[in-house]
C-alpha cells in the first residue's frame, strides 16, 4: 500500500489517498467497447492467488458488475478452476446483467398497466405491475415496473433478480428451466412488451481459464465495467456491528455479518457491500504525517459558532516521549480574543500531569485570558494521545486562531516522530495514522435565510445531529428536527389509493411500508387518503407506513437563500468504524507524488 496525503492549512482536515497493490491473481482486459458488443478477457493465476486476510478461501475470486444505480454486486467466492458455464450463471445471477429481458415501446396512456407474469414451481401466475401515467417515458415505465418486481417477496425470494437498463427490465431468472416469463398489457394498451430469453452475457474458455465474457442482447453496444478480486486481494474482514442503518434506500441494515475489504482496484478501496450511490462511507485521518509529534485536528461539530457555540480544538500527541511543544493564538483587532501569545507545554508520560501542563500553557497566553479549557486525556484508533480544548463561544471559529508551532525538540527524533524533512523529503521514522469511516449522504434541497431546508429529494437516512454542510450553511450546522412520521394505512394491491390519516402529510414525502414499491411518494393528500406515485404491490389493512417529509430545521440559520436543487451532504456527527494501526514507514517520498512510501 502507499499513501498521498495533503494538509490544506493549520486545525483544517487533510487529505489521505491509497492505493493498494497485492498479487495480480485476477487479470481483466476489455475490447470492442461501444462499438460493438463488450468483451473482456479474464485470467486467473491460480499460482499467486492465495488467501488474503479476508473471509474467501484460497484460490478463489469473484466478479462484480455495476447496476444501474453504478452500484458493484460480487458473485459468491467461485473456485480458479470454474468452468465457462457456472461462471456464466453466477454472472447472470446479478442484478443488472439477467438472463432474461423484457423491452417496453409504443406511447404511454394513463392508467394503462403494464405486467409481467412469472409460472412455473410454487409459482402461479405471480404478477407484477406498473399503472402508467400520463407522461412517463418508456424508461419511467421500465424503471417501475422494476421496483414493483424487487417489491416481490415471492419472486426475489426464490432467487430473482431486477434493474433496469433505458426502457429494458433485467430479469436473473435463477432456473429458467422452471420458471417462465410472460407478458401483459391492459387498458388501451398502447405499449407493447417484448421478451427475449436469451441471456446477456456469455462466457466462453476452458476450465480455469482464461475466459472471454461477452456482454451482447440488452447490454450489447455499450461499455460495460467488470471488476475482479481474488482470495490474495483481501485486506480484511470486518465485523459489520456497527449498529447503524442506510435506510430503505441502500436496501440494507447493517447489524451483522463481515465487511470484506480488497484492493487492487483504480479507484482504491472497493468494500464487499452494496450501498447507494448517495449513501457512502467518507474516510477522515486524525494523524497523517505532520511536520511534528503534536497536532491539532477539528473534530466533528467541533467548529465555534460566536455567541452560540464554542470551538472544540483536539491536541493530537503522536508518539513523543520527551522535549516541549508550543501552543500559538492570534486574533488581531479589539475584539472578543484579541492578541497574540505563544505558550510552552513541556512533553511528560503522566497524561494527566501533560493536561495540567497545556492548561498552564493556554491560561499563559493574552487573548485567551482563560476561556480555553483542557479536557482528560483521550486515546484515538492510532494509540495517540488526544486532549480536547473547548473555547469560549464568545472566540467562535478559532481554526485560524489556535495553532501548534513547528517544534524540532519533539522526541524521540529530532524532527519528531512523523516529521517530514525539508528539503530532503525524509520521514525519519515512521508514522502511524488511523482512518475512521462516517456515515454521509448527498441529497438535493434549497435552503432558505432560515432553519429551514425544503425541497428535499429524500430524507430517508437522515436522522438529528447529523452534520450539514453545503452553500450557504453555516460551519457546526446539525440537523435539529425531522418531522418522520409514521401512521396506519390500508392498500389494495395494484391501487394507487391508500386509505390513512392525512394530518400532517403533504405531496412529495416518500412513503415505505412492506406493500408499497421503493420510491414510492405521496402524489396527492387527501381527506383520509392519498394517490401514490406508485401502485401499492400487495394488500395491507391497518399496516404500518412511514412518511419522510421533504423539509427539516438546522440547529443555525442559512446565511443565503439557493436555487432549489443545491447538493446538501449530510454527515454523522461520529465515525461508524476506526482503522488503527497503519503506519508509513521511515524512508525519502515526495508529497502528492507516486509512488511514496508502503503503508
Amino acid at each position: 500500500m502507499t499513501a498521498d496525503y495533503a494538509i490544506p492549512g493549520p486545525s483544517l482536515p487533510g487529505s489521505l489517498s491509497f492505493t493498494i497493490r497485492t498479487p495480480r491473481a485476477v487479470e481483466l482486459d476489455p475490447s470492442t467497447a461501444g462499438n460493438g458488443d463488450q468483451k473482456y478477457k479474464v485470467t486467473i493465476d491460480d499460482s499467486v492467488n492465495t488467501a488474503g486476510n479476508g473471509s474467501d478461501a484460497s484460490h478463489t475470486f469473484r466478479l462484480g458488475f455495476a447496476d444501474s444505480n453504478g452500484v458493484y454486486h460480487f458473485t459468491s467466492a467461485l473456485a480458479d478452476s470454474i468452468g465457462p458455464t457456472a461462471l456464466e450463471a453466477a454472472l447472470v445471477a446479478l442484478p443488472g446483467i439477467g438472463n432474461q429481458t423484457a423491452t417496453i415501446s409504443g406511447t404511454a396512456t394513463a392508467g394503462d398497466k403494464v405486467q409481467l407474469t412469472f409460472n412455473g414451481g410454487a409459482l402461479s401466475n405471480e404478477t407484477v405491475s406498473y399503472t402508467v401515467k400520463a407522461g412517463d417515458t418508456l424508461n419511467a415505465m421500465a424503471a417501475g415496473l422494476v421496483a414493483a418486481a424487487q417489491a416481490d417477496t415471492n419472486l426475489t425470494g426464490i432467487g430473482f433478480a431486477f434493474d433496469v437498463d433505458s426502457a429494458a427490465v433485467l430479469v436473473s431468472n435463477p432456473n429458467a428451466g422452471t420458471y417462465t416469463l410472460g407478458q401483459n398489457v391492459t387498458g388501451a394498451a398502447t405499449e407493447t412488451i417484448a421478451l427475449n430469453t436469451a441471456a446477456d452475457v456469455n462466457v466462453s474458455g476452458s476450465s480455469g481459464g482464461p475466459f472471454t465474457i461477452e456482454f451482447q442482447n440488452a447490454l450489447g453496444n455499450t461499455p460495460e465495467t467488470l471488476r475482479g478480486v481474488g482470495s490474495a486481494d483481501e485486506l480484511a474482514a470486518i465485523p459489520l456491528d456497527l449498529g447503524f442503518n442506510f435506510g430503505n434506500l441502500a436496501h440494507l441494515a447493517v447489524t451483522k455479518g463481515m465487511l470484506d475489504i480488497y484492493a487492487g482496484f483504480a479507484a482504491g478501496m472497493t468494500f464487499g457491500v452494496d450501498l447507494s450511490p448517495n449513501v457512502q462511507p467518507i474516510v477522515g485521518a486524525p494523524a497523517t504525517t505532520p511536520s511534528t509529534g503534536v497536532t491539532l485536528l477539528t473534530p466533528p461539530g467541533g467548529v465555534g459558532v460566536t455567541g452560540q457555540s464554542g470551538a472544540v480544538e483536539d491536541i493530537v500527541v503522536h508518539n513523543v516521549d520527551s522535549g516541549t511543544f508550543k501552543l500559538g493564538w492570534s486574533v488581531s483587532g479589539s475584539g472578543s480574543g484579541s492578541g497574540s501569545g505563544v505558550g510552552a507545554v513541556t512533553f511528560s508520560s503522566n497524561s494527566s500531569t501533560l493536561q495540567s501542563n497545556i492548561q498552564a500553557a493556554l491560561n499563559s497566553i493574552t487573548g485567551l485570558n482563560g476561556n480555553a479549557t483542557v479536557g482528560a486525556a483521550t486515546t484515538n484508533a492510532a494509540g495517540d494521545l488526544v486532549f480536547a480544548v473547548t473555547f469560549d463561544k464568545s472566540l467562535g471559529d478559532v481554526r485560524t486562531s489556535f495553532s501548534v508551532a513547528d517544534d524540532e525538540t519533539i522526541g524521540p527524533a529530532t524532527k519528531g516522530a512523523q516529521a517530514t524533512g525539508s528539503p530532503d523529503s525524509i520521514l525519519a521514522n515512521s508514522a502511524n495514522f488511523s482512518v475512521q469511516l462516517f456515515n454521509t449522504q448527498t441529497v438535493s434541497g434549497q435552503t432558505h435565510s432560515s432553519t429551514t431546508i425544503d425541497h428535499l429529494s429524500t430524507t430517508q437516512g437522515l436522522s438529528v445531529g447529523m452534520i450539514v454542510i453545503g452553500n450557504g450553511i453555516q460551519a457546526g450546522t446539525t440537523i435539529a428536527s425531522i418531522a418522520t412520521t409514521t401512521l396506519t394505512g390500508s392498500t389494495t394491491s395494484g391501487s394507487t389509493t391508500m386509505s390513512v390519516s392525512t394530518t400532517g402529510l403533504s405531496e412529495g414525502e416518500i412513503v415505505t411500508g412492506a406493500t408499497v414499491a421503493t420510491g414510492t411518494t405521496i402524489h396527492i393528500a387527501g381527506l383520509n387518503t392519498v394517490t401514490l406515485s406508485r401502485a401499492a404491490t400487495g394488500n395491507a389493512s391497518s399496516a404500518s407506513f412511514t412518511f419522510y417529509p421533504t423539509s427539516l430545521q438546522l440547529s443555525q440559520t442559512a446565511t443565503a437563500t439557493n436555487i432549489n436543487g443545491e447538493n446538501l451532504t449530510f454527515v454523522s456527527p461520529t465515525a461508524v468504524e476506526n482503522f488503527a494501526s497503519l503506519s508509513v514507514p521511515a524512508g525519502t517520498y515526495s508529497p502528492n507524488a507516486s509512488p511514496n512510501p508502503p503503508v
